[in-house]
């Protein structure tokens, strides 16, 4: 089972979408004594708030200055980074990129102003903002931690001028800060900013965010130094997944089997390897009644696969015989599995950017069974990990649980994934509100439904299914 540590981290994707909205400002600390997490490496540079390096000026989000010029982000990487290290730090700066319009740019010698990637001071820290020079983004090497994928894109969020959740101006609404369990030298990490300083962005505070503190951050007595004011978000600060929506699924509404999959008679699975898409090509062609707003959020959903594989995706010419027909009918999301030698639908209901067939996760989710997965829950081992509460179910939609054997599905070595992206959410196809699935690990239930980003695991399968190197 992947754990919060290890699970590849998405940024809400509102807070992505507002990336050239936003700059940051902090408070400053003082050193930070030993006595620190030291199983946090972002908490130990001894920066500000740990891992933040401030300008004099100390200017916040609302600052355009600190935005990176026409969209685009000069990076370096330092040679003295193995290519392993090498490649998370590309696979996070890809990330951003395929959530966002942002551009990242190797810099070249000439190039003014860049992201300088170090590994020669302690912990994970970045500067802040845009710096019109050379600025300093560490990862140190000594340290797992900070190769955490979530850890990597959270120092480069601070870099495009983020500061962390739980300093923003109305914080004390959703947080309280217990003070007499914080370090004395480092109570300065949990100031405050002004409405005239930061910038919600019309979102509202996020417990999830990859931006906010662990509950314990900076504790003196391993007790909570960040206690949430709503209660079942003590698990999710901190972590670097992000908070599932919760919202009516339109992967549940559209009548397939299992909701949103249209399969062939025999009802073969990733096993089978006539569903594969040949030549690592998979053209694509969506619809031009969809808007320009939605293609492009449907081309990001398609560079995620792109940058996390070794697949091609095409645009199909009119003579193309085979290729997936993107459609935006009424009637829920909803794709055919695997590569079926001719058009085959693939439907994402018109809805608002970032909800329902629209949000990111669920677009990568009906290309994924388009590649050829099965929902993670029908599983063959599935009861070893969950268990299915049929009297929760709603009659007649028992069938959506069933599970396919070996021969049918094929986990290709990974263990059961609780953060796929692929997962059915605890409440699916729930008659009462009651779980539907139910962990047998505890602390996982947040995670399971998640429609931001896929999973280690996600990444690892679809590499082995089509024979890529692996990115993971």
């Amino acid at each position: 089972m992947p754990t919060v540590e290890n699970m590849w981290s998405f940024p809400k994707i509102l807070l992505i979408l507002v990336l050239m909205k936003s700059c940051t400002a902090a408070p400053a600390t003082s050193g930070v004594p030993a006595v620190i997490d030291e199983t946090d490496p972002e908490l130990i540079g001894g920066y500000v708030e740990g891992d933040m390096i401030m300008n004099e000026g100390k200017n916040g989000w609302i600052d355009e200055t600190l935005r990176w010029p026409n969209r685009i982000v000069y990076y370096y990487i330092n040679s003295d980074f193995d290519q392993e290290h090498r490649n998370l730090i590309l696979r996070g700066i890809k990330t951003l990129q395929a959530n966002s319009c942002l551009l990242f740019k190797e810099a070249t010698r000439d190039q003014p102003y860049y992201i300088n990637v170090t590994s020669d001071g302690v912990g994970c820290s970045s500067e802040m903002g845009f710096r019109k020079g050379i600025q300093r983004l560490n990862l140190d090497k000594s340290q797992p931690g900070c190769f955490r994928p979530g850890t990597i894109m959270h120092e480069f969020l601070h870099a495009l001028g983020f500061l962390h959740q739980q300093s923003t101006w109305n914080r004390d609404e959703y947080v309280h800060i217990n003070v007499e369990n914080i370090i004395e030298d480092t109570i300065p990490n949990f100031g405050k900013y002004s409405k005239d300083k930061v910038d919600n962005f019309g979102e509202e505070y996020d417990y999830g965010s990859i931006m906010h503190y662990k509950s314990d951050a900076f504790s003196k007595n391993g007790k909570p130094t960040i206690v949430p004011l709503i209660a079942g978000y003590e698990k999710l600060i901190g972590n670097r997944v992000a908070l599932t929506r919760v919202e009516t699924d339109p992967e549940l509404t559209a009548g397939y089997t299992e909701g949103d999959m249209i399969l062939n008679d025999d009802r073969n699975g990733m096993i089978n390897e006539t569903y594969r898409w040949p030549n690592h090509i998979v053209y694509y062609f969506i619809n031009s009644y969809i808007d320009q707003e939605h293609r492009n959020h449907i081309l990001r959903g398609i560079r995620i696969l792109e940058a996390n594989s070794c697949l091609t995706f095409k645009e199909a010419t009119s003579d193309q015989p085979y290729y997936v027909n993107v459609t935006s009918e009424p009637g829920g999301c909803y794709s055919y599995v695997g590569y079926r030698n001719r058009v085959q639908q693939l439907n994402l209901q018109n809805y608002a950017l970032d909800t329902g067939c629209f949000r990111l996760g669920t677009i990568v989710h009906e290309f994924l069974h388009a590649l050829g997965f099965y929902h993670q829950q029908s599983t063959w081992n599935r009861d070893e990990y969950v268990r299915i509460d049929e009297e929760n179910i709603q009659d007649g939609m028992e069938h959506n649980f069933n599970k396919y054997d070996k021969e049918t599905v094929d986990n290709f070595d990974e263990e059961y994934d609780f953060g796929s992206v692929m997962h059915y959410n605890s409440k699916a196809f729930s008659k009462n509100d009651k779980m539907t699935i139910v962990p047998l690990v505890e602390g996982v239930e947040e995670f399971m439904g998640q429609r931001l980003r896929m999973s280690d695991a996600d990444i690892n399968k679809l590499n082995t299914m089509y024979r890529c190197p692996r990115k993971v």
